[in-house]
């Protein structure tokens, strides 16, 4: 059994990964969830304290950003609220949820969030697909606070369907919806009594510092390593809990 101080610092360093991904091209929970499993939790509070000990990433990664922030809040509006209405009632479904019922879900939540980078870019979007964009973002706020994993991915993909948007502004788009659309699920999860705040507390410190470089490093991303970096993360651990809660 890992020593709690050991945990504390591997949670840091975790934290600092996925705080540098998340900031850079964003999913990786991916990585944080299954690691908060392997040390002890199960997997409702893993989820519910990746989610908490996550989030500033994307808010650290606007630092470097700060001029751009306000002009994508105004962008992306409507899709900032229905987004985080979302988040909110999939917060409170997951908190009622049973914890066997959720682990049989959570390979597919991560295929599926994986998945979701295969999208193809559409070179220019209509006005119908422009109010399918933002009913998406109301999906993604839902499985974002259900599951949280992978929030980043999908925001991407569906982001990255318009051509017209650099892969820098796809990124900061991202990281404006992910951070204020997560709020209301995080007033939930910490009053739910359902995590783990040393664990929370080492992700938030390693997730903050990360996301901070992770955003100054963005834009030397190109569109397609944006994607399948965190493809690889996503597709990888999947296939370990369908060992684990399938198979095994």
């Amino acid at each position: 059994m890992m020593a709690p101080v050991m945990k504390f610092f591997l949670m840091v360093l975790v934290g600092l990964l996925v705080g540098i991904f998340n900031g850079a091209a964003g999913g990786a929970s991916v990585f944080s969830f299954p690691m908060l499993v392997a040390v002890g939790l199960n997997p409702i509070s893993a989820a519910i304290t990746s989610a908490i000990g996550v989030s500033p990433a994307n808010i650290f990664a606007l630092a470097s950003k700060r001029h751009e922030v306000k002009p994508i809040m105004r962008e992306h509006a409507k899709i900032l609220i229905a987004c985080s209405l979302g988040a909110a009632v999939g917060a409170i479904a997951l908190v009622m949820v049973p914890e066997e019922n959720f682990k049989r879900l959570v390979p597919f939540l991560l295929l599926i969030a994986s998945c979701s980078l295969l999208i193809k870019v559409a070179p220019a979007l209509t006005a119908l697909e422009r109010r399918i964009e933002i009913s998406l973002m109301l999906a993604i706020g839902i499985y974002c606070g259900y599951f949280g994993p992978g929030q980043g991915v999908m925001v991407i993909a569906v982001l990255a369907r318009d051509a017209g948007r650099s892969v820098a502004s796809v990124n900061i788009g991202k990281n404006v919806i992910v951070g204020i659309s997560n709020l209301p699920s995080i007033c939930i999860f910490a009053v739910s009594g359902m995590a783990d705040w040393g664990l929370a507390l080492a992700l938030l410190i390693g997730s903050s510092a990360g996301g901070y470089f992770g955003g100054r490093v963005a834009n030397r991303f190109s569109r397609s390593t944006y994607k399948w970096i965190i493809f690889s993360v996503g597709i990888t651990s999947t296939f370990w809990f369908f060992y684990k809660y399938w198979i095994k």
